[in-house]
């Protein structure tokens, strides 16, 4: 939808996850197990990858929105200052941060200060009318390279049942070889 200070914009969040479990091949352990109730313990390792776009900001003034898109400007607006809320506690090691005050930030919990890597990519606008809203997302861009992460691999023993490591593996035979 476009508004005066953004021709193009998309007035949205966009969040793409992927979760990852990655387990080593058992073809020796499987084939040699007999019967439906079989399992074995593996290791694995979990991740899960979050690529996220933010609507920006922007001053409901300056972009001259009405009727829908001024209740979607709100919500947006509404979303990104809770998610600088959270941005600051983590960055100032507070005891409480507010993870649960917007859907964005529940969803980003574990991606934002945590057990994780995160590299965050700001846009800024050169014009000169922009110049507060650029220098705000500098604000914000400052905020964020404070918080402390501690990513650590995440490994787990799980059972699994030998025939579904069977159905796995011939399912992937199937796939190379086809």
């Amino acid at each position: 939808a476009e508004t005066k200070m953004n021709k193009a914009s998309s007035r949205s969040h966009a969040v793409f996850q992927i979760s990852i479990t990655r387990r080593p091949r058992t073809l020796a352990l499987a084939a040699g197990s007999v019967g439906d109730e079989a399992s074995l313990k593996v290791e694995c390792t979990r991740a899960r990858l979050n690529i996220v776009d933010l609507a920006g900001s922007e001053r409901v003034k300056k972009s001259q929105v009405e009727g829908v898109h001024l209740k979607e400007a709100v919500a947006i607006n509404k979303s990104l200052l809770v998610f600088g809320n959270v941005v600051s506690a983590l960055a100032a090691k507070r005891a409480h941060v507010p993870f649960r005050e917007s859907k964005l930030t529940r969803i980003l919990d574990g991606s934002v200060g945590g057990n994780c890597r995160t590299s965050l990519l700001v846009c800024l606008s050169p014009a000169a009318e922009n110049a507060a809203e650029t220098f705000s997302t500098l604000e914000f861009a400052s905020r964020a390279m404070r918080v402390v992460v501690d990513a650590k691999v995440n490994r787990e023993v799980v059972d699994v049942l030998a025939d579904d490591l069977v159905d796995d593996l011939c399912g992937n035979l199937g796939d190379i070889i086809t």
